[in-house]
């Protein structure tokens, strides 16, 4: 038997192995498992770039910001005393290099309002609460007023309940003071949360217009108001560094307002809009003397 030689040159090439094939062949090699895998991976990928670029559209179409994140707040429970004469104290301040007003109305009753503002002696403070719809004469998020469900909805997570004669404000995405301010003949509405147990909140809205917001400041409600046109973002932080531990958003930009200065004298500034919706809201605090 002539001996195997076990050297090679390197210009030879020597194959190993058993060969199945009928006509000598080598078979072709089967597709390793993590080929498969990396096949499945990459069209699972290209799914979701695809799914990921429909909901951007529909959500640029429609333009509805909505707030993302739930934090549980505590709800902040205040009694509107109506047995004095109402009144309202103003104070100017400039917090963050922001001017703002707060407004803090004294022995009144506050309540939600749903319509046309009525000429009133007794009103010390009326301005816009919630915002409504563009595409339905609707209030956006939750509403009612005096016991009327008006509108569903839990895109803001802000709120204002009142109920006999008690204003609670706070951030809950679930809260049982929707239910009860319809059983118990109550008013609630939603708006954006601002300061939620004295951490400033962050949502979708950009650019800067007039901001108001109602707070729960020293123990007390007052509305606050920017001098200025400013973001979301930097008035929220304003908020917190004045001592806000609660407050939601109120319509604001040029939107109207009325109230009692110091003097006595009654002040309207904003403007009116002309063919206004059936479910344009205020809030109003009213004195009873």
């Amino acid at each position: 038997m002539k001996k195997r030689n076990d050297s090679i040159s390197d210009d030879e090439i020597r194959i190993l192995g058993n060969y199945s094939g009928s006509n000598g062949s080598r078979p072709m090699p089967k597709p390793s498992r993590w080929k498969k895998y990396s096949l499945i991976v990459l069209a699972s990928l290209i799914l979701l770039g695809i799914l990921g670029f429909i909901t951007s559209a529909v959500i640029k179409k429609y333009n509805r910001p909505v707030e993302t994140e739930q934090k549980s707040s505590s709800e902040i429970t205040t009694e509107c005393n109506s047995s004095n004469q109402g009144h309202l104290i103003i104070n100017d301040t400039v917090i963050n290099d922001i001017p703002m007003r707060v407004m803090e109305p004294q022995h009144c009753r506050m309540k939600l309002h749903l319509g046309e503002l009525e000429e009133r002696d007794n009103v010390v403070l009326a301005l816009l609460a919630a915002d409504v719809r563009d595409d339905k004469d609707l209030p956006t998020g939750a509403f009612v007023v005096d016991g009327q469900l008006i509108a569903k909805g839990k895109s803001k997570y802000g709120f204002c309940a009142i109920i006999d004669n008690k204003v609670t404000i706070g951030r809950q995405a679930e809260t049982v003071l929707f239910e009860r301010s319809i059983e118990e003949n109550g008013s609630f509405f939603r708006q954006y949360s601002l300061v939620s147990n004295g951490q400033r909140m962050d949502i979708p809205p950009k650019g800067k217009t007039f901001r108001r917001a109602l707070c729960y400041l020293d123990g007390k409600i007052k509305v606050v108001l920017t001098q200025d046109k400013e973001s979301y973002h930097d008035f929220s932080q304003a908020l917190v560094d004045l001592g806000v531990s609660e407050a939601i958003s109120l319509v604001g930009g040029g939107a109207y307002i009325q109230y009692i200065d110091e003097n006595g004298e009654t002040v309207k500034q904003g403007l009116h809009v002309d063919n206004k919706p059936n479910s344009i809201n205020y809030l109003i605090w009213t004195s009873s003397k």
